[in-house]
């Protein structure tokens, strides 16, 4: 029912994230550092309005990191990602998602289910567009970022990306599950970019 795919099989999409926030727009190719940055200093602008605007929680980040393929010990490989996530007062979630592995697969789609406990945040949504196109059906995306605060010794984490198959009896009802059960997974620090969990 849900295929667990390691960072380094997706993170190269995320580089071509600089949509992320803008669902409607066709991704673009921003360099690695260009993704980070622009998703950090958007998250200090973008924080302060959210209560505004009724959201009651909200999730948002962008970053790179590096990690190692099994066997592959002598070349790391690059993961870039963004993310938004918002849930209101009234329980409705929006927000995109944009994964860029080093393996050169890109994935990205809506977001929409968001759980947040302590400063980490499951997040899941719907499978919009894969490149190139997986050898399975996918049915949603899950992962979980944790916030480690700000100053100079704030280290952020991600998880590995989650995939749900059709093929192994998988439907969206088990991405909602995967955000209302927020069960603490295995997460790891990000190398550049930040998370902010509210």
């Amino acid at each position: 029912m849900f295929r667990h795919l390691d960072h380094t099989a997706l993170v190269g999409a995320l580089a071509v994230a600089a949509g992320l926030v803008a669902c409607d727009q066709a991704p673009t190719a921003p360099g690695a550092t260009d993704v980070a940055s622009s998703a950090t200093s958007s998250q200090a602008s973008d924080a302060a309005p959210l209560a505004a605007q009724g959201v009651t929680y909200a999730a948002m980040g962008g970053g790179q990191q590096w990690s190692t393929p099994p066997g592959e010990e002598m070349r790391p490989a690059l993961r870039r990602f963004t993310f938004t996530a918002q849930k209101k007062a009234d329980g409705t979630v929006s927000g995109h998602y944009n994964i860029v592995g080093a393996s050169g697969l890109h994935i990205e789609g809506a977001v929409t289910c968001l759980s947040v406990v302590d400063g980490r945040a499951w997040i899941g949504g719907t499978f919009r567009n894969a490149q190139p196109a997986p050898m399975f059906t996918p049915v949603g995306v899950v992962f979980e970022v944790l916030d480690g605060g700000s100053g100079p010794d704030a280290i952020d984490q991600i998880s590995n990306l989650g995939i749900f198959a059709a093929e192994l009896g998988a439907t969206e009802e088990n991405v909602q599950q995967f955000c209302d059960d927020a069960v603490p997974g295995p997460v790891s620090p990000i190398d550049l970019g930040s998370v902010m969990v509210k």
